[in-house]
Parts: C-alpha cells; structure tokens; sequence
C-alpha cells in the first residue's frame, strides 16, 4: 500500500523523463495499488512509454458478491497488461496455492499476463526443505494449465524469509533454485518458464543476483518505491 495516485504519477513523469532517448533492452513492469492502476495506465499510454503495468492481485471470479476483491476480468477492462499472484503476503491472509491457480486461471483466461510467486518459509529453509516446497508449489500452481499459456507465466522466486527483512540467499542457491524452477516447469509445458528473483533486492546487490545465469529478471520491492533506486536499477540492468 504505497504511493497514492498524485504520487504514482509523479513518479511515472520522472521515469519517463529519464527513460527518454534511452534504449532500454529489458522489460520493465510497474505493479500500483487498485486505486492507482487506471492513472497509471492512461499515464503510461498517452506518453507512449514501454512500461508495462500489472495489478498487485486478482479474485478468481468474473464476478459477484465479494466485497473488496477485483476479478482479472475487471483488470482487463481498463487495459491492465498482467498482475502478480502467489505473493507471500496473500499466504499470510490465508489464501494458498488451490487458490492461487484458480487465480492464475482467470488471469490467463482474460489474457493477463502473470508473475507467479514461490518461495520457502524459514523453517523451510532451515530444515533444508527448500527444493521439496518448490517442487510442490509448482506442481499445485500449474495444474491443469495449458501449453498455449506458458509465454504469459513467469516464476518469480521469493524466499518467504528473505522479504523485507536484508536477508537473500546466496548466489548459489539462487542459482540452483532457478536451474531447479526451469527444470520443473520444462516436464510441464514444452519450454522452461521465465525466471525471476525477488527478496530483499536493493542497489547493492542488483547487478551480482542479475547476472545469475539462469534469471530471466528480478522483481524489487521496497527498494524500487525510491526514484533514485529505480533510475540505478534500469542503468544497471542495461551493463
């Protein structure tokens, strides 16, 4: 719940004004609140910046009675170009990952496109339960989904432990967790799908996790709240 719609737009000018005459290689997907989407998507379009747009979450029905949720068909409707779903702040608020592929459903079902997120707790982690948990979050994520939809998933990885709290596995892990995710997916759909990480990104440790050979990008969370932070994260990405 950061930067109200007067914000997020101030935010967009200024990337826009450092973007402009800039060849940018890599795709850059700015994720408002609800309230902001529809601001941000006419900012985004009327300027003609390559920036995509994606919601932070979606409810699996078209439609109905559930107050305070929005459908991906809604999302749609205003031009929205994807939404994350499987955050580890959605499991807290006791959603799971049943619930997450019926969100994942919808989303491609309205031809969003859609980060997926997986992640071990710490107990996990501790108890060297990691490649087991992202196994079966994979498994119960994907069920059921079509090859026709594979280009629109991307896996983001997030250690559970490791969001918001300066802490990030080390590279070899993240490395060996991201050859493990296109392994997984490759036995479901004809090619390996995309491959992010996120958790505890920030400007020290961007360039050396970007260039983790098996990552397809990285997905920064309080970090990037920062214009300065944005603006040094897009020069880094393009070294």
């Amino acid at each position: 719940m950061n930067k109200n719609p007067e914000e997020t737009l101030s935010f967009l000018s200024q990337a826009r004004e450092f973007l402009k005459n800039k060849k940018v290689n890599n795709k850059i997907v700015i994720s408002p609140t609800f309230l902001c989407l529809k601001d941000a998507i006419n900012f985004v379009k009327s300027k003609n910046m390559d920036m995509s747009i994606f919601a932070q979450n979606c409810h699996w029905e078209d439609q109905g009675a559930f107050t305070g949720e929005i459908s991906a068909k809604t999302l749609k409707d205003i031009n929205t170009n994807g939404v994350i779903l499987g955050h580890s702040e959605r499991k807290s608020l006791g959603e799971n990952e049943i619930i997450f592929n019926k969100k994942l459903k919808s989303a491609l079902k309205f031809d969003l496109e859609v980060i997926l997120c997986i992640g071990e707790t710490e107990t996990e982690y501790k108890n060297n339960e990691t490649i087991d948990t992202i196994n079966w979050q994979i498994k119960f994520l994907l069920k059921d989904i079509d090859e026709k939809y594979r280009e629109r998933i991307t896996i983001a990885y997030e250690p559970i432990w490791s969001i918001g709290t300066s802490k990030t596995p080390k590279i070899e892990d993240i490395e060996k967790i991201s050859t493990l995710i296109k392994n997984a997916t490759k036995h479901i759909f004809e090619e390996p799908l995309k491959t992010i990480y996120g958790g505890s990104v920030n400007t020290n440790n961007f360039a050396e996790i970007l260039a983790i050979n098996k990552l397809d990008g990285i997905l920064i969370g309080a970090a990037s709240l920062s214009i300065n932070n944005f603006f040094k994260f897009i020069s880094f990405s393009q070294q």
